[in-house]
């Protein structure tokens, strides 16, 4: 008898595991797919990231959709998307939350306009159309661009320098450096100097910028920030140690 009820108690068990399993399958399976930009409104991209998440996860457990594997396909596939976080929303949805990494700048090769994002990814070519109808930042440098989604490496000196100048201006409250600064000239940067033309005329010279870029860059934008006009619209800015000086030529 013990015996007996022993089998019932583990068949009970069992079927009551099945039928967990068959729920849970059922009501936790993926059906729901919402997509939003934290910093613009673009109906044609959200509508692109739904697309990737519903091809890639519908009527799979959202339990099981692996967020870094779903992450790398949005991104491999828009590139000027980056995913911030993959939410599940119980019983059976999906939200990715996302960013649109805007163009910054542009560098031209064989005649094709490259437009990247700070950190020197590949968001769109064309023939210079987009530089044209919108202020960028114009690269110019020696070094070797790279094939792939990627133009300069970031260990490298362009991709480096460039970022940190972005982010010294962003982090200074200047959200839009490219409505400042016309070009960077990284070509000269085995002669430890960087130059920056503004917009309104004057030229920044970065010198050994090897040694405290940013403290540099800091300095520099807060002078031509705060400087009389005439100062802004022509003569060179010289950033060397933590000094800064100006000369009309």
């Amino acid at each position: 008898m013990e015996r007996r009820n022993k089998k019932y108690i583990l068949f009970i068990l069992i079927l009551a595991l099945t039928l967990v399993v068959v729920l849970t399958g059922v009501l936790f399976t993926a059906r729901n797919f919402k997509a939003y930009c934290y910093n613009d409104i673009d109906e044609e991209i959200n509508s692109k990231v739904t697309s990737i998440v519903k091809s890639e996860c519908e009527n799979r457990s959202i339990f099981l959709i692996n967020e870094e594997e779903l992450k790398r396909k949005i991104e491999s596939k828009i590139p000027n998307v980056e995913v911030k976080s993959v939410e599940r929303i119980f019983p059976d949805s999906l939200k990715i939350n996302y960013a649109i990494k805007k163009n910054y700048a542009y560098v031209i090769a064989d005649g094709v306009y490259k437009y990247l994002s700070k950190d020197c990814k590949v968001l769109a070519t064309d023939g210079g159309e987009l530089a044209n109808s919108h202020n960028l930042i114009k690269i110019t440098t020696s070094e070797t661009p790279l094939t792939g989604a990627v133009l300069y490496d970031k260990k490298g000196n362009t991709a480096s320098y460039f970022f940190g100048l972005i982010d010294v201006m962003e982090r200074m409250g200047f959200k839009m450096a490219e409505d400042m600064i016309e070009e960077v000239d990284f070509s000269r940067i085995s002669a430890h100097l960087i130059v920056l033309k503004w917009r309104t005329g004057a030229h920044i010279h970065v010198e050994y910028p090897e040694n405290n870029f940013e403290q540099k860059i800091q300095l520099a934008v807060s002078a031509l920030t705060s400087c009389e006009e005439s100062k802004r619209t022509s003569g060179v800015w010289r950033v060397y140690s933590d000094k800064i000086a100006y000369s009309e030529k």
